[in-house]
């Protein structure tokens, strides 16, 4: 797809930041997106934005579960599903700035590229890799890939599962990650490549994920619709990412350290 193209189709790099005004510390990272994409229209949704596209590009039931998260991460999270889902394109947190024009990670696969996490994690004797989604790319509006993860993270949000499981503020980083987080994309891969609900319910059993477990199995409905989810869909290793973003540093970032960060959120996660 030449650039023309797909500035006329309307992809975008989305992004998220949870108040209108948006803090200086911030405009510089923004901005290495906006510059090295000018083939690329760049979105910084607000809340009131967000929820405003979502009603339009969506419905009441997509609108109400983005306004029922309380944790600006997991607002972030829900958009991304739906800004790539509407428009297609790229998501890219807050906390990147851009190394390289986005445009060939758009085009690289034929559906969209994913990327896996750094660590290896035991699960009940399988190694796994989780899957990050601080930044993702589709090639075109509409893939089955991202309807899915929005349908999970829809279901999930309604059905507050870490309210019956956990006591309010505790296991916030658990509970932020399963209901909208990386952990859709991540046991939606799970799932997928273990052949069957029954073996991805054993495999985490006993883990944190284990009261999801049913609720996603039963979104996802019939087994075969993740291989059609997953069509044309790269799940790209780890070091991957860094060719097109780089971390800025913790230190210059002075909401990681407040309590509205996800890692340090005390409250209930859902309003």
């Amino acid at each position: 797809m030449a650039a023309a193209e797909i500035a006329q189709s309307g992809l975008s790099i989305s992004q998220y930041w949870d108040a209108a005004t948006i803090p200086d510390y911030l405009t510089g990272p923004l901005a290495t997106f906006r510059d090295l994409n000018p083939d690329l229209q760049h979105r910084v949704f607000s809340a009131g934005e967000a929820e405003r596209f979502i009603a339009d590009r969506f419905g009441r039931r997509q609108a109400e579960a983005f306004a029922a998260c309380a944790v600006p991460s997991m607002q972030s999270d829900y958009l991304r599903y739906c800004t790539v889902l509407a428009l297609g394109g790229v998501y890219a947190d807050v906390d990147y700035r851009c190394k390289a024009p986005l445009r060939p990670l758009v085009e690289r696969c034929d559906g969209g590229e994913i990327f896996l996490g750094p660590t290896v994690h035991d699960l009940n004797g399988r190694s796994t890799r989780r899957v990050w989604s601080g930044l993702f790319a589709f090639r075109r509006p509409s893939h089955p890939f991202l309807e899915l993860a929005l349908e999970i993270a829809t279901a999930n949000v309604e059905a507050r599962i870490p309210e019956r499981v956990w006591p309010v503020g505790d296991n916030v980083r658990a509970a932020v990650w399963l209901t909208v987080g990386p952990g859709i994309f991540s046991l939606m891969r799970f799932i997928h490549e273990w052949g069957s609900f029954d073996a991805f319910l054993a495999a985490i059993a006993g883990s944190p994920a284990e009261p999801f477990g049913e609720l996603y199995c039963e979104v996802i409905d019939r087994h075969d619709r993740l291989a059609e989810a997953f069509e044309g869909v790269c799940v790209s290793p780890y070091e991957d990412i860094w060719q097109w973003v780089e971390d800025v540093p913790p230190s210059e970032l002075p909401y990681k350290s407040s309590e509205q960060h996800w890692h340090n959120f005390k409250a209930a996660i859902f309003r």
